[in-house]
């Protein structure tokens, strides 16, 4: 009877401290989408041309998805480059092997784009960054900024449930509309961001981690005071075919985050974990500041880091 009596009120001490972390993290959202992103709006998406912008897609040898992609992007922007682990024929881009003999710290999709940092020619303004399957909509330039993103919707690829928890995780994407007032923008989707060729020059690539694209945005807000835009368009990119493939995703992304931490200020470390009670997995997974007031955040006239 006693031990009955213990497993309950420990399962009950278990169900609460759930709910009070998922209820804060819940509330941290509320804060960054209707508080935080107060000042926040479209700009002018003509402020640099498409003629400013070098696109770099990221494959291992998927032809037929990186054609596909390729097709949609505007005819305006016509230096598009392929970066690839093997010899691909692409119809309307330009595809560059990266080769076997060529090593750094970096690895898998981090190699291949700082092989590319190094020896892909560039002499646009800004570098925008594609998965292989991410769809081009509606895009004619960008902001002025330094670091540009793109948010995301999924595309149905044969697993109803997988897909429809794509699109309960994009939907807390609303929060982004608050990453402007923060020094470190929470996450980065590698899927779809633009960054200045000149702040990729400078930090690069070669860093051993499994989430390139939170490692390069969290290294680039520590030595820039980095401006962020979040744009008003949303790219198409396919989601996990499986439950199992959705799984082996979001166990890499938080896994890879979680080693990156260091990189961030100490009121953005703790409650790494509440991203996954409400399944809030990006290209990296979700950071999130401390419950402190004063967590860093840029005042609405301001860009300096606090």
């Amino acid at each position: 009877m006693v031990e009955f009596v213990s497993a309950q009120v420990l399962l009950s001490i278990l169900l609460w401290a759930a709910l009070v972390v998922y209820g804060f993290s819940s509330l941290w959202w509320i804060i960054e989408t209707f508080v935080l992103s107060c000042g926040w709006k479209p700009d002018s998406t003509g402020a640099w041309g498409l003629d400013d912008i070098q696109v770099r897609i990221l494959t291992i040898d998927a032809e037929s998805v990186v054609q596909q992609t390729v097709n949609a992007i505007p005819e305006g922007l016509t230096d598009v480059r392929v970066i690839a682990e093997a010899n691909i024929a692409i119809h309307g881009a330009t595809v560059h092997v990266v080769p076997d003999e060529f090593t750094c710290d970096a690895t898998n999709k981090g190699r291949a784009v700082e092989w590319a940092r190094r020896d892909v020619d560039c002499n646009k303004e800004y570098v925008l960054y594609l998965d292989e399957d991410t769809l081009v909509t509606d895009f004619t330039g960008l902001q002025d900024a330094d670091f540009i993103q793109f948010t995301e919707k999924p595309i149905y690829t044969g697993s109803r449930l997988t897909y429809l928890c794509e699109v309960f995780r994009t939907g807390y994407q609303f929060e982004q509309l608050g990453f402007h007032r923060l020094s470190y923008p929470l996450y980065a989707w590698g899927g779809g961001f633009a960054i200045r060729h000149e702040i990729e020059q400078e930090i690069g690539w070669d860093v051993a981690t499994i989430t390139e694209d939170a490692n390069l945005i969290w290294r680039a807000a520590k030595e820039y005071d980095l401006t962020y835009q979040l744009a008003d368009l949303r790219f198409r990119n396919q989601a996990p075919p499986s439950v199992k493939s959705m799984l082996k995703q979001r166990r890499r992304w938080m896994s890879g985050t979680v080693k990156d931490d260091y990189l961030l200020p100490l009121l953005y470390r703790p409650l790494y974990f509440t991203a996954s009670l409400r399944g809030h997995s990006l290209r990296s997974c979700r950071c999130w500041p401390s419950p402190h007031i004063c967590f860093p955040v840029r005042p609405p006239a301001l860009n300096s880091t606090v």
